[in-house]
């Protein structure tokens, strides 16, 4: 992975290399939302 520094960063790669439809503002903040350890400690 790139050395991605901001959330349009990383909405880009995920565009980009993983084919995954995210843009916008509410895509925006449930990237935020989710957070790194959420899936782990969930």
């Amino acid at each position: 992975m790139s050395n991605i520094k901001t959330i349009n960063g990383l909405m880009k790669y995920l565009r980009d290399n993983h084919n995954i439809k995210i843009n916008g503002s509410t895509d925006k903040m449930k990237l935020k939302c989710i957070g790194y350890y959420h899936g782990y400690k969930g």
